[in-house]
Order: C-alpha cells, then structure tokens, then sequence
C-alpha cells in the first residue's frame, strides 16, 4: 500500500525516516530488553525481580523522555543531513512524542517474553501491527508522504495504552512495580545487554541510512526505494523469526550452564532455524514475481532480477543470529560488539568501494554477511573450547 502511494522515491525516504525512528526509539529504553528477558525467565527472587521492573520502567520512562527531547532539538539538521523534507516538523514531533510509549511498549514485551508467555504476546504484537496498519493508511491517504512518516512512528501510543488497560489485572505485580527507582545491582546487570543492543541499533541504523544515502547520491532516489522494498520483504520473515529468538532461542541459551548444554542447544537451534529459514526463503524466490505485485506495484519489478543475493545475505544474517544469542545470553559483551561493527563496517565499506548499482548492492550485502558469519563462528569456537 505504502509502495502506490508513494512510489520508489518516496519509498526510500520511508525507509530513511524509519531508520531514524528506529534508532531514537531503541535509545529510548537503554536497549535493555534482552537482560528484561532473561531475568524474568531467570530463577531469580521476587524481590530481585520487583526491583528488576522498577528500574527497567525508571530508565524506560527517563531515557524515552530524554530521546523524545533530542529529536525535537536536533529535527532541523537530521532532516537537512538525511531527508531533506520540506515541512518536516509534524513527522519529528509525532517521532518525538512516540519515544517515551515505544520504550514502555518494549518493557511490556519484555516482560511477556521472560514470562514466556506466548499467547498473550502473539496477541499483543497482533494489535500492534493493526494498529500501525490502520493509522498509516489513514494518515497516508489523507497526509501523502509526510502523513506516512508520522503513522510509523505514532502506533506505539496507542497499543501501549490499550496493553496496560488489557492486561493490568494478570500482570498485576510488574504493573505496580511501574514507578520510580533505581537499584545499582540491577543497573550493572543490565549494562552488558544494553550495551550488546545499542551497538546492534547504532550500528545498523547508521549503516543502513550511509547506504541508503550512498545509492541516492551515486544511483537514484528510486535505487534508494527500491532496496528499501528488498529490506519490507525481509520483514515479512525476519520479524516472525526474530520472535523465535527472543521468546525461545535466547531464554534457553541463558539456562544453559556449561558448554556442553550450550553446543547441545545451538546443534537443535541449528537444525531447526536452518530448514526454517531455507523453506521461506525458497518460497519467497519461487513465488518473487507475484509477490512483488501484490505487496508493491510495477515499478518494484526490477527487485526480481536481484532478490536472490538478498534473499542469501539474510539465510547468512539468521544463521549468524544463531550465535549472536548465544554471546547475548552469555554476556560476552566484547566478542558481540566486535563481530556486529565488523559486519556493519564490511557492508558499508563495499558499499563504498564497489557499488554503483542495486545489484551490486545486494552482493555486497550477501558478502558481508558471509565475512560475518565466519568471523562468529571462529569466535565462538574458541569461547566454547575455553568454556567449562
């Protein structure tokens, strides 16, 4: 829909002012989701996990509040660096006020997923993404482009809201631990996940807002959107697998103690996520044709010729995903921030060197994710040989 509305050109700069919202919005929480997760999984006590919550929703609230007020001060010049929209104050106000309810948003998640609670986040997520859907048709129909920008950014008030007033009752004791305060044992616990995230948003919000700049400059505005209609596909699986790992993958990962159960897990993970990952992906390439037309419309036909190189950067990106968790749940912090700039950094400098094509974009893109996945690999062999 969002495609025959705005077409290539304004598909990319979509994509653009997505990326930005997605890096403020990330920075809103701390990027703390993952260590949420895993202590409330965890067997830890109540109380530890009492002052879990109150300070995930304090740095939550702080640090939503915090991002919202940098957007707004800075909307001029990340708007002139990377957009270059005429009228750009209602998307950045909106994207602004949006930060504080995603970063909540995110605790809530959290804390469905280390309750392993699966139905209701399935549910949550469902509403969600009814939610964006509807304010972005809305909003686009009536507002163009600047309407569109404003609908991706603004769905997090709305469901948040509506969670807390649907489950307040049977998450009772996380909601009334939703108030001010702040425990140093809990803040330390906590840095090393957020500081394994914020270097994955930073380092791929960035990366994919340089690349996408680069093709404007070197190739066209539609170059721009038409990669960016590569990455909506990518979506469609990526976010579907990517709650596999944060509901499944990674809560097992923690609850492993030794080296053995941690290679006993990533040999079943393996099997499962690979054939997973293959099955879609396959079907994806067979059925590329309809799929662009029903999802985009004519002037998306020439992803076609070149989804294959993205479709095999993403298998490479998920299997590396597979030991990326693992580093998570295990807090080696170094190794994760390492291997993720490393493949960031690959992707921009062939970017850099050698594209000035889409196709020639999605090979380098397939190519850094080869470069990433064994480097991983060669990490985690040794932090497995050294683990007891």
């Amino acid at each position: 829909m969002a495609a025959i509305y705005l077409g290539t050109a304004g598909f990319g700069l979509l994509g653009q002012f997505q990326n930005i919202g997605h890096l403020f919005q990330s920075l809103s929480n701390g990027a703390i989701q993952n260590g949420v997760i895993k202590y409330i999984a965890s067997e830890e006590p109540i109380n530890y996990k009492k002052r879990l919550i109150q300070t995930a929703f304090s740095l939550s609230a702080v640090l939503g509040l915090l991002a919202g007020v940098i957007v707004f001060v800075f909307h001029t010049w990340i708007n002139d660096c990377f957009l270059g929209l005429e009228h750009p104050l209602l998307p950045f106000l909106a994207l602004s006020i949006s930060c504080i309810f995603f970063s909540l948003n995110l605790l809530l998640t959290s804390i469905f997923n280390g309750s392993k609670d699966f139905k209701n986040l399935a549910y949550f997520n469902i509403v969600q993404s009814i939610t964006m859907l509807v304010l972005f048709l809305v909003l686009t129909h009536y507002q163009g482009l600047n309407g569109a920008l404003i609908g991706i950014v603004s769905f997090s008030i709305f469901s948040f809201s509506l969670g807390l007033i649907v489950f307040k009752k049977k998450y009772s004791f996380y909601f009334s631990n939703f108030r001010f305060g702040f425990d140093r044992q809990v803040l330390k616990n906590l840095s090393g996940f957020s500081l394994m995230a914020l270097a994955t948003i930073l380092s791929y919000s960035f990366s994919q807002l340089w690349v996408r700049t680069h093709l404007i400059n070197v190739v066209s505005l539609d170059a721009a959107g038409l990669w960016e209609g590569l990455n909506r596909i990518s979506n469609f699986y990526t976010f579907f697998l990517a709650m596999i790992f944060s509901s499944y993958i990674l809560p097992k990962y923690s609850q492993a103690k030794n080296g053995k159960e941690i290679l006993g897990q990533m040999k079943s993970n393996f099997v499962f996520i690979a054939g997973l990952t293959a099955l879609i992906l396959i079907l994806i390439y067979l059925l590329r044709s309809v799929l662009v037309q029903i999802v985009f419309t004519e002037n998306f036909l020439p992803l076609n010729s070149v989804i294959h190189y993205h479709l095999a950067g993403d298998f490479l990106k998920i299997i590396a995903w597979l030991l990326t968790n693992m580093l998570v749940a295990q807090k080696q912090i170094i190794l994760f921030v390492i291997t993720d700039l490393i493949y960031h950094l690959s992707f921009m400098a062939l970017t850099y060197l050698f594209v000035v094509s889409l196709e020639q974009v999605t090979i380098a893109y397939a190519l850094s994710g080869m470069i990433y996945l064994i480097i991983l690999a060669i990490a985690v062999y040794y932090f497995l040989r050294n683990k007891k």
